[in-house]
């Protein structure tokens, strides 16, 4: 079930048997309610367990009558929580300078318990739109115009957030973590060989190469982009890199717009193409645009390859065409193509 559906289903009245409770009494929803109101000092009219994975547990609630978001992380994720606080601080102040975006307030934080509570973004996901009605030339258009806005919205981030600290060491981390990963694959291992090594290269070329880092949202994914008439909201910032660049989120977008492979060849690379029409990216090197092409390619064969079959049977369908594609499609250059 979505999020916008579990919140417009989720009772406004409290369960009754809460008012009251103490540690070791009640269900372990009511505790875990008790403690959130008390760590993010706001009074919760409803609580319901969304989803939880590896890093919080996410809820969809109400407080005030209004729908929220509560994020709960986990111990050994709490730093998240102060760093999708941060990022969303920002997008929330340039929901101003870009027309159509749909903005998002925090209502509480706890920085030290790891505790997040966000005001819900009303609308359908991006995701959902383009997976039931993909083939529709108006959801084509109002998916194209939304994006020509995130485009727009990355634009900002770089100026807002912009300069001279050098690329995180996470991308370095997390790019030799899939890199090893795809090398140690059952079977198919022996096609990824020398990634690792070549890891450690494209993050010190990336260095090298000396650009300015700024602010991503490190997940721009359809999932995480919501529709609402003409507008779009851009939610989760749990991944938001400081110290990045844009192209971080254009190649997440472009290998995602690539794989989905029940929309035409020519509208994903529409979809790629309205994203970056409102980035100047004439300036970017040709190091930090291999670098980024290689850490969302990896990324997604290290995802599909460790999920479920389906996933697994994906990856394997689109490998030879991402095999072949060395070179980052829009690094200066390069004649891009679609990757159809």
């Amino acid at each position: 079930m979505g999020l916008d559906r579990v919140l417009r289903n989720v009772t406004l009245e409290k369960v009754s048997s809460r008012k009251g409770t103490t540690r070791g009494m009640g269900s372990p929803l009511e505790q875990r309610w008790a403690k959130l109101e008390g760590r993010l000092d706001l009074q919760l009219d409803s609580l319901s367990l969304l989803r939880e994975n590896r890093t919080c547990w996410i809820y969809a609630a109400r407080a005030a009558g209004e729908a929220v978001v509560v994020k709960q992380y986990k111990p050994q994720a709490r730093a998240l929580c102060a760093r999708e606080a941060r990022a969303h601080r920002v997008y929330t102040q340039l929901c101003d300078a870009v027309p159509g975006l749909l903005p998002s307030e925090i209502r509480g934080i706890n920085e030290e318990t790891g505790s997040l509570c966000l005001t819900f973004i009303e609308g359908e996901l991006m995701s959902e739109v383009l997976r039931k009605r993909g083939d529709d030339t108006g959801e084509q258009r109002r998916c194209r115009a939304a994006l020509e806005r995130v485009g727009e919205l990355l634009a900002h981030l770089r100026a807002r957030t912009s300069s001279d600290r050098p690329p995180a060491p996470f991308l370095e981390e997390y790019l030799v973590h899939t890199s090893r990963s795809l090398e140690r694959t059952p079977v198919l291992g022996a096609l990824f060989a020398g990634y690792e090594a070549s890891a450690r290269s494209l993050y010190e070329e990336l260095g090298a190469a000396g650009e300015p880092t700024s602010l991503s949202h490190g997940d721009l994914v359809f999932a995480n982009l919501i529709l609402d008439g003409a507008q779009v909201g851009l939610i989760d910032f749990a991944n938001a890199n400081p110290e990045s660049h844009p192209l971080d989120d254009v190649y997440n977008l472009e290998v995602t717009c690539a794989n989905l492979l029940h929309l035409s060849a020519r509208f994903r690379a529409d979809l790629a193409q309205a994203l970056r029409s409102r980035l100047d990216l004439s300036g970017s090197d040709a190091r930090t645009h291999r670098f980024y092409w290689e850490y969302h390619k990896r990324r997604w064969l290290h995802l599909q390859l460790g999920s479920g079959w389906i996933h697994r049977a994906r990856a394997v369908t689109v490998l030879p065409r991402l095999l072949r594609s060395s070179a980052a499609p829009w690094a200066p250059g390069v004649h891009a193509v679609a990757m159809a």
